[in-house]
């Protein structure tokens, strides 16, 4: 997740690709650099990794898929939460208004 995280942050700033699609492309390459990392650790402290080439290059692509969807989907699914507590539309104006006068 932390791969993930700073992949994204790496990704968003990248001029050719665009803020949003670097972030979840980022995301996506922070993930599996992460999980090879996270290996090659385990390895030097005498994990043992038993895999072909075509099973590792499975692994890191699923890795590089859920970094990169999760990075896309979750302000989605996360925006109907959001409006749950804080409403929606012109519902979520007069809350936050509300709100502010508090502090």
């Amino acid at each position: 997740m932390i791969g993930a995280s700073k992949g994204a942050v790496a990704g968003s700033v990248v001029p050719v690709a665009g803020t949003a699609t670097g972030a979840i492309v980022g995301s996506g390459a922070g993930m599996a650099a992460g999980a090879e990392l996270f290996e090659r650790v385990g390895q030097l402290y005498g994990a043992e990794v038993l895999r072909t080439n075509k099973e590792w290059l499975a692994q890191r692509g699923t890795d590089f898929a859920f970094g990169s969807v999760g990075q896309a989907v979750a302000p989605l699914l996360l925006k109907p939460l959001k409006g749950a507590f804080t409403g929606f539309g012109k519902t979520r104006l007069v809350n936050s208004k509300k709100t502010r006068r508090l502090y």
